[in-house]
C-alpha cells in the first residue's frame, strides 16, 4: 500500500512538474512575443515620426525656397522696369510657384509658423502691389524708393523670421516664442502702415483693403 502511494505521489509530482514547465515555457513565450510586439510598435511609431519630420522638412524647404525666389524675381523685375524693359514673365512664374507651395504648407504648418507664413505672404503680396504700381508709371522714383525700403526691411525680415520658425519647428534651432510673437506683431504693423500710406496718398486707388487677424 505504501509502495503504491509512493508511486502515485511520484507520478503526480512528475505530471505537475511537466505541467509547470509547460506553463512556464508558455508564459516565457508570451512575454517574449509581448516584448517583440512592443519593440515593433516603438519602431513603427519612430518610423512614422521620422517620415512626418522628413515630410515637413521637404515642405518647409520648398516654401522657404519659393518665397526667396519670388522675392528675387520681384527685385529683378523692378530693376528691369527701371531700365524701361517689359515685366519679365519669370516674375509671374515665381509668384505662381510660391503660391502653390504656400497653399501646401498651410495644410501642415503648426499655429505659430502658420502666423509667420501668413505675414510673409502678406509682405510678398504688398511687394507685388508696389511693383505693379511702379509699372503703372505713377511717381516711379518715389515708388522705387518704397520698394527698396520694403524689400530690404519688412519683407526681408519676414523671410528671415519664417526661416527661423521653420527651423525651430524641426528642432534645429529653438527660438524664444514670445520674441517670435512680438516680431509677428511688428510685421503686421508695418504692413498696415504701408496699406494706409498707399491709400492715403492716392497714388494707386486700386490698392486693396486688406483685413488683419486680431492679436
Amino acid at each position: 500500500m505504501i509502495a503504491e502511494l509512493s508511486a502515485l505521489l511520484v507520478a503526480v509530482v512528475g505530471v505537475g512538474g511537466t505541467l509547470g514547465a509547460t506553463l512556464m515555457a508558455q508564459r516565457a513565450r508570451r512575454d517574449e512575443v509581448s516584448v517583440q510586439n512592443e519593440r515593433a510598435e516603438r519602431e513603427r511609431r519612430q518610423d512614422l515620426e521620422e517620415r512626418a519630420v522628413e515630410g515637413r522638412r521637404e515642405v518647409y524647404a520648398a516654401l522657404n525656397g519659393a518665397a526667396r525666389a519670388y522675392l528675387m524675381a520681384g527685385q529683378d523685375a523692378v530693376l528691369a522696369l527701371q531700365r524701361g524693359e517689359a515685366l519679365d514673365p519669370a516674375f509671374e512664374t515665381a509668384r505662381v510657384a510660391y503660391r502653390d507651395q504656400y497653399a501646401l504648407a498651410q495644410m501642415v504648418l503648426p499655429d505659430l509658423p502658420l502666423r509667420v507664413a501668413a505675414e510673409t505672404n502678406r509682405s510678398l503680396g504688398f511687394g507685388r502691389l508696389l511693383l505693379l504700381q511702379f509699372e503703372s508709371g505713377s511717381d516711379q522714383d518715389k515708388t522705387f524708393q518704397q520698394i527698396m525700403e520694403w524689400n530690404h526691411g519688412p519683407l526681408k525680415n519676414s523671410l528671415r523670421l519664417l526661416r527661423q520658425v521653420l527651423r525651430d519647428d524641426l528642432g534645429v534651432a529653438p527660438l524664444d516664442r514670445s520674441e517670435v510673437q512680438e516680431s509677428v506683431a511688428q510685421l503686421a504693423i508695418a504692413t498696415k502702415d504701408l496699406q494706409r500710406r498707399m491709400l492715403a496718398e492716392g497714388a494707386w486707388p486700386g490698392a486693396p483693403q486688406l483685413t488683419f487677424p486680431a492679436g
